[in-house]
């Protein structure tokens, strides 16, 4: 159980909804995936909603932002219908249902039906053009970035540690490790210098439990409360990273067949997998979570010990 992840009984999320509402809502079930929020499916005035309850509202913004600025029918967003607060310390998203099963839920023979539509989604959300504000890194709930460079969003996973605790913290509380960030910060600078200084739309966390999938074809791409401006490689070095059903030669091949070259690529991506894999280790570092936390700290330890 992700110890991030909102837990709230459903008892009290129907006494909400129908407060909120004013009016009756039927068939609310909690439904999978997400690491921090937790998610209800319902029904009301016969269409279909899902409810999202957090301790953090800027991806519920951001995901508001991505409907209106990046939704269309290669990229299908679902619409954010209503936010506010839950309680005092939590918040809420209403979003229209779109259907479809989660990437992850996926036998391998629907995944592989799945991953041509897989790929043109992504190539769409990386050919949206968002050069124009000019900057790098994360993202807020306006679409504005504050970092002047991509390099410098890389290198700053020396400092960046999710959910708002230090390095230092996470060695002290948890099985996290001072060789594997010293490790992982000691190859970045090398490989960062072959990643190029584009302004790329990056979800940042796609595919898996945020793209929902039927009949072979891509029908939502959830949560953008990862996104990012930069190189779009990062969102490909993500899917390698966390699935062995990914390999860089899949990737390559599929520009190649676009003949749209990709200087360094295997550098690249050997760069980002380092860099997500710092940080998905020490997401996961927390010891109620220790199978995810080994996974990762393995995957990252392998990578690291093959090279690009």
């Amino acid at each position: 159980m992700s110890t991030v992840k909102t837990q709230i009984a459903q008892e009290r999320v129907a006494a909400f909804l129908a407060e909120t509402l004013g009016g009756p809502i039927s068939k609310l079930a909690p439904l999978p995936g997400g690491e921090s929020s937790q998610a209800f499916g319902f029904l009301a005035n016969g269409h279909h909603y899902v409810i999202r309850v957090s301790g953090n509202s800027s991806s519920f913004e951001m995901d508001r932002y991505a409907y209106h600025h990046f939704s269309s029918a290669e990229i299908p967003i679902p619409e954010i219908v209503q936010t506010g607060n839950f309680d005092d310390t939590l918040h809420y998203a209403i979003s229209r249902k779109l259907h479809g099963k989660l990437l992850d839920e996926l036998s391998d023979e629907e995944h592989g039906k799945t991953l041509p539509s897989l790929i043109e989604t992504m190539d769409s959300i990386h050919q949206i053009d968002v050069r124009s504000q000019g900057k790098y890194g994360n993202w807020d709930k306006n679409g504005e970035a504050h970092l002047d460079s991509w390099e410098q969003y890389v290198l700053s996973i020396k400092d960046s540690v999710p959910y708002g605790t230090d390095w230092t913290s996470l060695f002290e509380t948890s099985s996290m490790e001072p060789a594997l960030l010293d490790r992982v910060c000691g190859r970045i600078p090398e490989f960062v210098a072959y990643c190029p200084e584009d302004i790329s739309l990056i979800h940042g966390d796609f595919g898996f439990d945020n793209v929902l999938a039927d009949d072979g074809l891509v029908t939502a791409v959830l949560d953008w409360g990862g996104s990012k401006y930069g190189d779009f490689l990062y969102d490909v070095a993500w899917l390698i990273f966390g699935s062995d059903r990914y390999d860089a030669d899949t990737f390559r091949r599929h520009y190649d067949s676009l003949d749209t070259p990709i200087p360094h690529f295997r550098e690249r991506v050997f760069c980002y997998q380092s860099h997500i894999g710092l940080w998905i280790t020490g997401f996961f570092a927390a010891p109620q979570q220790p199978k995810k936390f080994t996974r990762a700290r393995d995957r990252l330890t392998c990578l690291l010990d093959t090279g690009p």
